[in-house]
């Protein structure tokens, strides 16, 4: 028998067609493999060698990124954090992420600009080493040792145990009132004492708006002095510190009063009217007439009489009340009232009864904060609790003579604040 010599297209190139399957093969299953494992370049490089109606590659995936490594400055931030791990206690938050973020201004403090990172470094570890904890008031804190024998001095001339909430010393962050820069509490040259009720408080300055409020209800303007001066943080005995702080209380212990309740607030508000008008009514008639004012804002002008025949103005309610408060008609003789007076004792008697309501919340009355209260914070919960006894002790040159930022001139009032005159030597 005759052998059939292959026809084309048969075993030959059967044959062929085997071999290039085998060789694919390979192929295939490294692009199975790797596409598993994730790597989808190599997918995209090989998925054309694919044959059949399923593609293998999603084009709607990414690429996957190379393989990450280590920037080699943030294993050399990683490794000082480590290092630091003596200091941790002293950071405001005591994580990594939070030490990246206070790193700069810190290293730069202890001389990083001038003498590198890892000299710096060695500073922080000395220098926070070399705090001490002392007992104020009952409180245990972590302060440099200058400012520990300063607490010192106070506890003896107070003689006396005064009830505080709060206290802390050392605490490395950024400076509340100064973003830019660290706090004297980074160094533990300062300390601050119930924080929530005698708060950081801004907007306090000479003839602010909130000023004005609190020295109208109260008779004290924390912006100034007994004199009328602007207040300051210059230094001052014992004695005359200890009369400017009971003061101040004062001051804060009759905002919290006035604001107690919504009896309370008419009877502040009446109080101020009588003073600056003559009202024609007593509080039942004046509570009603203050709320209402309240709800209206923006710019209005006092009309001492209702226009005839015409309807008041979405300002009809500051309206009536202006008319209360300054009646042009006093029994059998009329009285004309300066606009500026009325207008400004008007919108500030509404602004006492929105503060008022401000002090609501779903859940009951606002609560204390020790930094930017509102102004229903404020007036709920006053500014300085810190007895004033206390205040003397800390701050009076001849006791303790710390600087305390209740006195700032600024709009800031730092009510809870003590710092050292001068910042210590920190390398």
């Amino acid at each position: 028998m005759h052998s059939r010599a292959p026809a084309p297209g048969g075993d030959r190139d059967r044959s062929r067609t085997a071999q290039g399957r085998s060789a694919r093969a390979p192929a295939a299953g490294v692009l199975r493999l790797q596409g598993r494992a994730g790597n989808q370049v190599v997918a995209r490089l090989l998925d054309p060698v694919r044959r059949g109606p399923r593609p293998f590659f999603d084009e709607d995936q990414l690429w996957a990124p190379p393989e990450e490594r280590q920037d080699p400055r943030e294993a050399r931030i990683e490794a000082e954090w480590e290092k630091l791990r003596p200091v941790h206690r002293f950071f405001a938050e005591a994580t990594l992420d939070f030490y990246k973020q206070v790193r700069t201004a810190l290293l730069n403090a202890f001389g990083a600009q001038r003498d590198g990172d890892e000299a710096a470094v060695d500073r922080v570890l000395a220098y926070y080493r070399s705090l001490v904890r002392v007992g104020f008031q009952g409180f245990q804190l972590w302060v440099h040792p200058d400012l520990a024998a300063r607490l010192e001095i106070a506890e003896r001339r107070l003689g006396a145990s005064y009830p505080l909430q709060s206290a802390y010393g050392a605490n490395i962050r950024f400076n509340t009132n100064n973003p830019a820069v660290l706090s004297d509490h980074s160094y533990g040259s300062a300390i601050d004492i119930d924080g929530s009720t005698s708060p950081n408080v801004k907007n306090l300055g000479p003839g602010s708006e909130r000023a004005r409020m609190i020295a109208a209800i109260t008779g004290v303007d924390p912006s100034r002095d007994a004199s009328g001066r602007t207040i300051d943080t210059d230094p001052r005995s014992h004695d005359a510190l200890l009369a400017e702080a009971r003061r101040l209380a004062l001051g804060s212990d009759r905002l919290r009063a006035a604001f107690a309740g919504e009896e309370s607030l008419v009877r502040a508000a009446l109080g101020i009217a009588a003073q600056r008008g003559a009202p024609s009514g007593g509080a039942e008639e004046l509570s009603p007439l203050l709320f209402a004012a309240a709800e209206e804002r923006g710019r209005w002008r006092y009309r001492p009489v209702a226009p005839t025949g015409a309807t008041e103005g979405r300002d009809r309610h500051r309206q009536a009340l202006a008319r209360f408060v300054f009646p042009t008609e006093l029994g059998d003789q009329s009285r004309d009232w300066p606009p500026e007076l009325v207008q400004a004792t008007v919108d500030l008697l509404a602004l006492l009864a929105r503060t008022f309501r401000a002090t609501f919340t779903a859940h009951g009355r606002v609560a204390p904060t020790a930094r930017s209260p509102s102004d229903a914070q404020l007036a709920l919960h006053g500014f300085l609790s810190v007895a004033p006894e206390v205040v003397a002790a800390l701050g009076g040159s001849d006791a303790g003579d710390l600087r305390w930022l209740g006195a700032m001139s600024g709009g800031t009032k730092d009510y809870m604040h003590f710092e050292l005159r001068e910042r210590p030597k920190l390398y």
